[in-house]
């Protein structure tokens, strides 16, 4: 349901019940004992999993501002999810079909543009989640906050500087927790020629730290593994394009596909928590 509040802010509600089927992975019984010490393998009894989404969403927009803001609610009885055990000396990987679930998400999202040469956008996201299941005795909660945004600044001398970055928490899953992850990226570019046909563009990000330490958790009631690695990080580059011809109205051609949004893929939790990559 949407109800219109005024001509440039509306207040939706909305109800999905949401129907997730396996993927070929998570069915196959195929046992993979290529990494020491552990094997992994699908679940062919897996079927399908529901679960409940409730949600309302206010959007308002206008010439220099558009904000959209959201809150919603799923639950589930029956997600599917990878679990592991230990037996006969291995550490077993494999998929089930019982992860009861609660979720709440808090999302934001915000565009503005401020004068005529500065342009500023957040993607923000907020989330406590609840995952227990009880024939392997395993419950794990917790909050977990993320997000992204830019800001681009035109300069004199027809220069262009853009920044992009982000990062998040860590969050929780049934056995554990993610690393938290940041990122960043400057951009500085410049159009030559008539229409800027030539553009020139240096860029840099994650240069600082020069190395970033990643820490990750999981723990159930037969063990407790906790893995730390490290990378070198920072990219530098330079960019030059040339546009090819004019700028032209044209008829738009839109290919139409099918997809199938229901399949569940290996290494997903039942109703993820808003998010991104992770890292640190």
């Amino acid at each position: 349901m949407a109800f219109s509040l005024t001509t440039t802010q509306m207040l939706k509600l909305g109800y999905n019940l949401r129907i997730a089927r396996p993927s070929i992975d998570m069915l196959s019984p195929y046992a993979d004992y290529s990494s020491p010490g552990n094997v992994s393998y699908g679940n062919p009894n897996l079927t399908s999993a529901q679960s409940h989404l409730f949600e309302l969403a206010y959007n308002t927009f206008g010439p220099k501002l558009s904000l959209n803001l959201s809150l919603n609610y799923s639950f589930g009885n029956n997600g599917m999810t990878d679990y592991t055990f230990l037996k006969d000396g291995l550490l077993h990987s494999t998929y089930g079909e019982f992860l009861h679930e609660k979720v709440w998400n808090l999302n934001a999202y915000l565009n503005w543009t401020v004068g005529k040469s500065t342009s500023i956008f957040v993607n923000a996201n907020g989330s406590y989640s609840d995952y227990r299941v009880r024939q392997l005795r395993q419950h794990n909660w917790g909050f977990a906050a993320n997000g992204y945004g830019g800001v681009t600044q035109t300069l004199p001398w027809k220069l262009k500087f853009s920044l992009f970055g982000g990062g998040g928490s860590k969050y929780v899953s049934l056995e554990g927790k993610s690393p938290s992850y940041y990122f960043y990226h400057f951009n500085l570019s410049r159009g030559f020629l008539k229409d800027d046909r030539l553009t020139v563009s240096l860029g840099a990000g994650g240069f600082l730290p020069k190395r970033v330490h990643y820490t990750n958790i999981t723990q159930t009631e037969q063990y407790r593994m906790i893995t730390r690695s490290s990378m070198k990080q920072g990219t530098f580059s330079i960019g030059i394009r040339y546009r090819l011809g004019d700028l032209k109205a044209s008829v738009r051609k839109v290919a139409r596909s099918i997809e199938n949004t229901d399949v569940k893929s290996t290494g997903e939790q039942g109703n993820e928590q808003g998010g991104a990559p992770s890292g640190m």
